[in-house]
């Protein structure tokens, strides 16, 4: 399996994972001629496809958290942002179930990486956005050994962390370009008002209430709502603000374009010189696929392939296979494992999410 762009598909591809849209189940897998739905597909903002083909067929690309979880997840959030907005109730029961599930799937599969392989529209960005942050928070808490318990707290706060962005002027939230001075202290005060709403809910903890609070604060001070820093940022904040700056990052915005995986590594790398938790991010990033599997890349002799498998102990030198040569020719297919030929690297973020026809 592997990613490719809507104007490279070619004929002999047939569907590797399943579209949504809107939580409707658009292509299942194993949907051939797929050059039928790529004006639909553009329309929707979908500019990509995992996809299957000769060359592929035996590359694995695993998902994190299943994507019937997923979606299941995100009915129940918009049903519980529905809720809210129409009576004024959080009810908070099947979000509870939502993240009992998302919490047994991750420790049930200790050893898959976290890349990007959904593919959705950004209609739904903020459900999404909701969802990845607690898996990624959840990877972490993982690593810290957290109980049950503690670990579904993390979940709860992540999955709530942006409700306070309902109540905000939704012109200014999705404006694209930069925002003025008034626009963005105006979005600063989601933070506070979502807690104000979790402070409402008896069934949530303060731990959880927290993370809505305090996931724009920095260790330096220089964040917000209470410019907070160092020891008085508790842990739950500290995993909150690493993965909430990871995932807009990696995701695309009306006022941004996407990074790659590599390049949002190197920019979170940045801010943590005093701003971030050093320890925890590099628990992160051990938890990231920096290329994943299904990706297209050029290494630094020209030459061109598709990540087929990861090396744990290096993030950075996947095996690769090799599809075409450095002329961008079609040649016999082999692989190579990065971690050994140390003479060849990937290009720092040079994806090349499919092949010329």
């Amino acid at each position: 399996m592997r990613k490719v762009a809507l104007e490279l598909l070619t004929p002999d591809m047939v569907l590797g994972k399943p579209v949504y849209h809107l939580n409707n189940l658009l292509l299942k897998v194993g949907t051939g001629q797929l050059e039928r739905y790529v004006t639909s597909l553009s329309r929707l903002g979908i500019t990509h496809l995992y996809v299957t083909d000769s060359i592929s067929e035996d590359i694995i690309v695993e998902d994190t958290v299943s994507q019937e979880t997923r979606l299941h997840c995100k009915q129940v959030l918009f049903s519980t942002m529905n809720q809210l907005s129409g009576q004024g109730i959080l009810q908070t029961s099947m979000l509870s179930e939502s993240a009992d599930e998302i919490l047994e799937e991750i420790l049930k599969n200790p050893g898959v990486l976290v890349s990007m392989n959904e593919i959705g529209t950004s209609d739904d960005s903020t459900f999404n956005h909701s969802i990845n942050v607690a898996i990624y928070s959840l990877l972490i808490a993982k690593q810290l050994d957290y109980p049950k318990v503690r670990a579904k707290k993390l979940a709860m706060g992540m999955l709530l962390h942006d409700i306070g962005k309902t109540m905000v002027d939704q012109r200014i939230l999705y404006k694209p370009g930069r925002l003025t001075k008034e626009e963005y202290e105006h979005i600063k005060t989601h933070t506070k008002l979502g807690y104000d709403v979790l402070r409402k809910n008896d069934t949530l903890t303060e731990l959880s209430r927290i993370v809505a609070l305090s996931h724009h604060e920095r260790l330096d001070g220089s964040g917000y709502p209470n410019r907070l820093r160092g020891d008085e940022l508790h842990e739950f904040v500290r995993i909150a603000a690493i993965v909430d700056i990871y995932d807009a990052l990696v995701s695309e915005r009306c006022y941004h374009k996407k990074k790659s995986i590599y390049e949002a590594v190197a920019m979170l790398k940045e801010e943590a010189a005093g701003r971030l938790d050093a320890d925890l991010l590099a628990m992160f990033i051990k938890c990231l696929a920096i290329y994943p599997n299904g990706t297209m890349v050029k290494l630094s002799d020209g030459t061109t392939g598709i990540v087929k498998c990861q090396n744990s102990e290096y993030p950075y030198r996947p095996v690769v296979r090799m599809v075409r040569d450095r002329m961008d020719k079609p040649m016999p297919l082999f692989d190579i494992d990065l971690s050994k030929e140390k003479h060849m690297r990937i290009q720092e973020a040079k994806y090349i999410e499919g092949l010329s026809k």
